[in-house]
Parts: structure tokens; C-alpha cells; sequence
């Protein structure tokens, strides 16, 4: 049961400008990212360049974003739907628990999303180091990534729902937590760490493939000219042959 506290103070959640507006931008925002998210959705399948583990990646990747903005549209469609409708307490219209808890969805995407660039970087790596045989013996290497991918976001998710405990009153669905609060952060730190490792892994990665590139480009050359120079000498000894007959 509510009190008048409880309905004032989501009286003032559902008559914040900053809140509305928000909500606001970022339903335009997730409307503009279905078409975009589609499209690369679809440039990532019919790609050629692309090897068969980096398809993986950004495909779930991109998936799952698609998901993240459907499950936003939703969410804050009904917020928004909600404040500004006709109410007469704040009690009308504060959201149940059940329906924060309803968004495994939209936390389970996010997951995926934040989890992508630590999964990438990985896919990258082995790439790199294994470059001689990585074209055409390791795609089974993109499944694994996948299952790694998603089991990590579906640990998170379980965690932050264990903690997920007591009668508390969330007057708008945002993070629903109570109960050990380092164990909720545990996602939040992993996450936050292994995208601070990506950022110089893939700065040394980039090194490393310009080094190799330019590598490759002597050895071509190098191979280009002595192509060069045994032509010549073949075409000057058809040549001496010819004057000497």
C-alpha cells in the first residue's frame, strides 16, 4: 500500500522536463537506429571481406541492439504514454515491480552490447597471431566466441536478478537492485575493465598489422623484381640465341 509520500514523489518523477525529454530523444533515437541497425545487419551478411568469426561477432552484436531499441521503444513508449495521460495521484501510476522485472530483454541486450568490444578484441587477437591458419581452420572459432558471448551477459543477468530482493517502491524502471551491492557491480567493474584493456589491445593490434602490412609489401616487391629480373635474363638469352642463328 502506498503512502502520500510515495505518490507525491512519483508525481514529481512523472512531471520532471529532464526526465520527459529524455525519454523522449531516446525514442527518436532507437526509431532512427532500426532501419540503420537493419541495413548493417544486412551488409554484414553479404559480406566478402568480412571472415566468418568477425560476422559472428558483429552480427550478434548488431542483433541484439536491434532487440535493445525494441525493448526501449516499449518501455519508455509506456512511461511517456503514462505521464502524460490524465492522472489524478502519483499512485495511479507508479510501475509495479513485476514490470521492472519484466525487462530480462533489455538488460540481457545491453549485456551483449557492452560485452562486444571485450568478445572482439579477442576475435581479433587470435586473428592476428594465427594469421597462417586462421582463414580457413578456425571458423568453428566463431561459435565458441558466440556461446562465450552469450553465456557471459546471461551470468550477468542472472546476478543482477539474484540481488533483485525486499519490497521496494521504483518509481521509475531504470536499475532495480537491492541486497549485496558488490555483487551487483561485479558486472559493471568487468565490464568497465576489459573495455579500458580493449582500447590498447586494439591500438596494438593496429601496430602490429601495419608493421606486418608494410612487411608484406617489401616482400612483394622484393618478389616482383626478382620476377623482373629473371624475365629479363630469359628474354636476353632468347635474344643472343636468335642473333647467334
Amino acid at each position: 500500500m502506498f503512502n502520500e509520500t510515495n505518490c507525491q514523489q512519483m508525481a514529481q518523477v512523472a512531471t520532471s522536463p529532464n526526465l520527459r525529454i529524455t525519454l523522449l530523444v531516446s525514442l527518436i533515437c532507437c526509431f532512427l537506429c532500426i532501419p540503420l541497425n537493419l541495413y548493417a545487419l544486412y551488409r554484414i551478411h553479404i559480406s566478402v571481406k568480412l571472415h566468418f568469426n568477425s560476422k559472428c561477432v558483429l552480427f550478434t552484436h548488431n542483433f541484439f541492439v536491434l532487440i535493445h531499441c525494441f525493448a526501449r521503444i516499449g518501455l519508455h513508449g509506456k512511461d511517456l504514454i503514462n505521464y502524460f495521460d490524465s492522472w489524478s495521484s502519483g499512485c495511479d501510476i507508479i510501475p509495479s515491480r513485476s514490470r521492472c522485472d519484466i525487462r530480462i530483454f533489455y538488460r540481457f541486450s545491453e549485456y551483449i552490447i557492452e560485452i562486444s568490444p571485450f568478445i572482439l578484441t579477442i576475435e581479433r587477437f587470435v586473428a592476428t597471431f594465427q594469421a597462417y591458419h586462421y582463414e580457413n581452420r578456425c571458423k568453428w572459432f566463431g561459435i565458441v566466441l558466440n556461446i562465450l558471448h552469450l553465456s557471459l551477459a546471461s551470468l550477468f543477468l542472472y546476478i543482477q536478478n539474484s540481488t533483485n530482493t525486499g519490497e521496494v517502491i521504483i518509481y521509475y524502471c531504470w536499475l532495480a537492485n537491492t541486497g549485496n551491492r558488490f555483487v551487483v557491480n561485479v558486472p559493471t567493474f568487468f565490464i568497465f575493465f576489459t573495455q579500458l584493456a580493449t582500447i590498447p589491445g586494439l591500438l596494438f593490434l593496429l601496430r602490429k598489422n601495419e608493421v606486418v602490412g608494410i612487411d608484406y609489401i617489401k616482400t612483394g616487391i622484393y618478389k616482383s623484381f626478382e620476377k623482373y629480373h629473371y624475365t629479363s635474363i630469359v628474354l636476353l638469352r632468347k635474344d643472343i640465341k636468335f642473333l647467334k642463328t
